[in-house]
């Protein structure tokens, strides 16, 4: 669309641009909200089941390729931890779709040593953590929100222009 703006309207290809990027901004919010209305869907497929799906729709919608991998094909958690985890994982691609420009990230699930580790990851535009811009968004307050609520473990690394890596453990028993 800012292609077809002759040149002398760059101003107008600037607000088209923005105005696309609202429009992504809003569909990523819109699949959130009704993944998050239907919970107990991924309950039924399994937490491997669900972050498979979760990452192959969320690839489809915003043309980032997401690299799902686990070290097993079924990990039984409590609902509310694979819930929690879920959530993290949405609002993690969530994150990387607003913020990464990278058209990659990782996410995986493995069992270690007694626990659940959730990992979601980007090499894209990165951010200082200890310049968090307070703005609307509550992503990582959510993140670590969610962790302490099923006593995970979590560590948020990101450096500016090397990307960003989210990870939970949480220990089983």
């Amino acid at each position: 669309t800012e292609r077809l703006c002759p040149s002398e309207s760059a101003a107008l290809g600037q607000k088209l641009k923005a105005l696309r990027q609202q429009v992504q901004s809003i569909a990523l919010d819109v699949h959130r909200i009704s993944h998050n209305l239907h919970p107990a869907a991924f309950v039924h497929l399994g937490l491997v089941s669900a972050l498979r799906r979760l990452c192959r729709e969320f690839s489809e919608q915003t043309r980032i390729a997401i690299q799902f991998t686990s070290d097993a094909s079924s990990l039984e958690a409590p609902a509310e931890v694979g819930i929690a985890l879920y959530r993290v994982a949405q609002e993690g691609l969530t994150n990387i779709a607003r913020h990464s420009g990278n058209p990659r990230a990782e996410v995986s699930l493995t069992e270690r040593a007694g626990a659940l580790d959730l990992m979601i990851s980007d090499s894209g535009a990165g951010f200082d953590p200890e310049e968090i811009p307070l703005g609307p968004g509550l992503g990582l307050v959510s993140i670590r929100e969610r962790a302490r609520m099923i006593g995970a473990d979590v560590q948020i690394t990101s450096f500016p222009r090397k990307g960003t890596t989210i990870r939970l453990r949480v220990p089983r028993g």
